[in-house]
């Protein structure tokens, strides 16, 4: 079955499944005739009008069979983006406001999404753009036109969609669509693959590297490859449309079609031969806590113009129905983030952050720790270098899985990197780790394999990005307070736990101006082994610990 008909099944059953057909039926009567003078005079007008029966014809309508279906998806993406008139929205689709339009004017005369080519760049364009040597993806330009009740409304509301991505893309102009003040400040025209200032909040497409960073603050969120986040650029005017400048960082192989190093780097035993496996080969690894936590705070996002030469001009394609017309361009901009850094008290320091590659992260997946551990004495166990500890102990109870010894590894945290010029290389990071700022805190904040390995898996740069000690190990959702009333009575409080931190801001900011892809592994969700091992797996060199 070739690909072209597999998609037209996908098509079918998407048809079937979400168009109804109505017929109606109505009478027209014939239009009256003018009749000559000698009619009138011997009767026979009249009686010839009389007797003309009535014509009836039928029409069809499409309608979509999940409509309210579709309506409670967009008000839950509004929700979660934290729409700037969400109760408008609302008050819209409870007075059912927002329906499929009948007007054929709305339709594209120059194709549906994927219908020149299953591209990223092509879901909205009749012409597959010209790709700029070494940009992003987020670079390259897709531009829909944004209309009021528009066929991209219309497309998402019946739910007739070919499945992937373009569902992001339907529900943030259908969204848009349906706000005449959004429509009216940031234009007809949208970049579905970078971001817009619009109310007191910014939006960000997650193929855009500046969205992907903001996604880690504590005010952003989000949903079907959308981010929301309180952050506003500075260097823009209004409200409007950007595309932001990027260095693509993707191989040229995929590591999804290189099955048998994903198989050999990511099993438990690094590849080794399982008969010769032995329970010396296996180490403990393990969060250290931070002896000099650093205080970090995100000061502002900062855009710059590109020449003009670099801008996006968006020249329609002349048709048989239009002529020749050129759209104002949206802009291109180069995105810096400022942090102050303070250091053990230490006056606060800036840093400022350029996000020239477009990286990307990737969550580790969690795991369930070993209900027993036998721990075994062994020389290059980092657990067993420090005072010489013969107790038979566990040094620390909130250790993981065993790591076998074909995995190397650097703990470094973040303040030491940031001391490292930006030109230096991450090989060269790992043979040489940069010193702390702190006096007397080098050897007991850097941790790194000691054992010695045959693999060829390369070492991972493990960035501690902690801010305090090791946090308690209970994995629940929420965090639970003691609430002291006035009679002395003690009650429990539950509070929902808070995400993002700037300090992971920083660090993903920092892996895209080095050019880092990274694993994102987190406490209490993954232990340090099983995230050492998925970066083996995926081939990256980064494991983001926060």
């Amino acid at each position: 079955m070739t690909p072209s008909v597999k998609w037209s099944l996908i098509l079918a059953r998407s048809w079937l499944e979400n168009i109804r057909i109505e017929q109606n039926i109505s009478e027209v009567i014939p239009e009256r005739k003018a009749s000559g003078w000698l009619a009138s005079l011997t009767g026979t007008s009249a009686s010839a009008e009389n007797s003309a029966p009535s014509e009836s014809f039928q029409t069809y309508q499409f309608r979509g069979r999940n409509e309210t279906r579709q309506l409670a998806g967009l008000l839950h993406f509004a929700k979660k983006l934290k729409w700037p008139h969400l109760d408008e929205l609302n008050a819209k689709v409870s007075s059912n406001d927002i329906y499929i339009s009948d007007s054929i004017q709305n339709t594209p005369s120059t194709g549906t999404p994927m219908s020149a080519s299953t591209q990223k760049t092509s879901y909205f364009m009749s012409q597959r753009p010209i790709p700029r040597r070494g940009l992003s993806r987020s670079t390259q330009r897709m531009s829909a036109l944004i209309n009021s009740s528009g066929w991209l409304s219309n497309s998402y509301i019946s739910g007739l969609m070919l499945p992937g991505e373009g569902l992001s893309h339907f529900l943030i102009s259908t969204l848009l669509e349906n706000d005449d003040a959004a429509v009216e400040k940031l234009g007809d025209e949208a970049n579905l693959y970078g971001g817009f200032v619009f109310g007191q909040r910014s939006f960000w497409s997650t193929a855009c590297i500046i969205g992907r960073v903001l996604a880690a603050g504590r005010n952003s969120s989000e949903c079907m490859g959308w981010i929301s986040s309180d952050v506003k650029p500075r260097g823009i005017s209004g409200e409007a449309w950007l595309t932001n400048e990027a260095i693509d960082a993707t191989t040229e192989i995929p590591r999804i079609l290189q099955k048998a190093d994903v198989e050999r780097d990511g099993s438990v035993i690094g590849g080794a031969d399982p008969l010769s496996i032995l329970p010396g080969d296996f180490v403990a690894v393990y969060d250290p806590p931070t002896l000099h936590p650093p205080s970090i705070t995100f000061e502002s996002l900062d855009l710059f113009a590109v020449d003009s030469d670099e801008t996006t001009p968006t020249e329609e394609e002349p048709t048989p129905q239009t002529e020749i017309t050129t759209v104002p361009s949206i802009k291109t901009y180069s995105a810096m983030m400022r942090f102050l850094l303070s250091l053990d008290g230490d006056d606060k320091k800036e840093i400022n952050v350029a996000l020239t590659h477009d990286v990307h992260f990737v969550t580790a997946h969690p795991c369930v720790k070993s209900h027993s551990i036998e721990v075994l004495k062994s020389p290059t166990s980092p657990l067993f270098q420090q005072n010489g500890d013969e107790s038979g102990q566990i040094p620390n109870p909130n250790m993981g899985h065993p790591l076998h010894k074909a995995f190397t590894y650097a703990i470094i945290p973040l303040h030491h990197i940031l001391t490292s010029p930006a030109s230096k290389s991450l090989s060269s990071l790992l043979v040489s780790p940069p010193r702390s700022p702190v006096e007397g805190g080098y050897s007991a904040t850097i941790q790194a394999s000691t054992h010695t390995t045959t693999s060829n898996i390369p070492k991972v740069l493990v960035i501690d990005c902690a801010s305090t000690m090791l946090p308690p190990s209970p994995l629940d959702e929420t965090d639970v307070d003691l609430n002291v009333d006035a009679e002395g009575e003690i009650g429990i409080v539950e509070r929902k736990k808070e995400f993002g931190s700037d300090a992971e801001m920083l660090v993903r900011a920092l892996c895209a101006e080095r050019g880092w892809n990274a694993l994102i592994s987190r406490r209490r969700r993954s232990c340090l082994a099983c995230a050492i091992r998925e970066a083996g797996a995926i081939g990256w060199g980064v494991v983001i610990r926060v």
